[in-house]
């Protein structure tokens, strides 16, 4: 019985979410919007607004949008997506969408994986601490490399 509730509410969680994006600008439906917890820390995904970088923090205020285009967009300013800086290794930046050609996706093992390359979001130095900037490499679906949507039931 207890189960079943779980999966009850899960669902409803899942089509709260999916209902609740509507129409981008890039055409693609919202599939999620709300802050990233790293599975393993419990810190979570926000912007160093001086640098643009993703980093791991204690505040769990910053909220993105995963489009099923693939675009990965800040909620407060749909206008800026998730990009990767190449010529910096590789680090995970938020820039104007017009400009971003980075396109991700949500592994089974709750990585984020570009589908470009098949690298995933990773803590700088594979460690997660607070302040450490996320970057891309090889390597998905272990506890150190998965997100989970902030708050969500497990």
């Amino acid at each position: 019985m207890i189960f079943m509730l779980k999966v009850s509410i899960r669902v409803l969680v899942l089509l709260l979410s999916i209902t609740e994006g509507g129409q981008t600008t890039d055409g693609g439906q919202t599939e999620f919007c709300g802050a990233l917890e790293h599975y393993d820390s419990t810190l979570c995904v926000r912007e160093d607004t001086s640098t643009a970088e993703l980093v791991l923090s204690g505040r769990c205020d910053f909220e993105i949008c995963i489009r099923s285009s693939g675009l990965i967009s800040a909620r407060s300013n749909p206008n800026f997506c998730l990009d990767v800086a190449w010529n910096d290794g590789k680090k995970l930046v938020m820039s104007q969408c017009a400009n971003t050609t980075a396109k991700w996706r949500e592994t089974t093992g709750g990585s984020l994986q570009n589908t470009a390359d098949g690298e995933c979001w990773h803590p700088s130095g594979g460690t997660a601490r607070d302040g450490v900037k996320l970057i891309q490499y090889w390597g998905c679906d272990q506890p150190r490399l998965r997100f989970r949507r902030y708050k969500e039931e497990y």
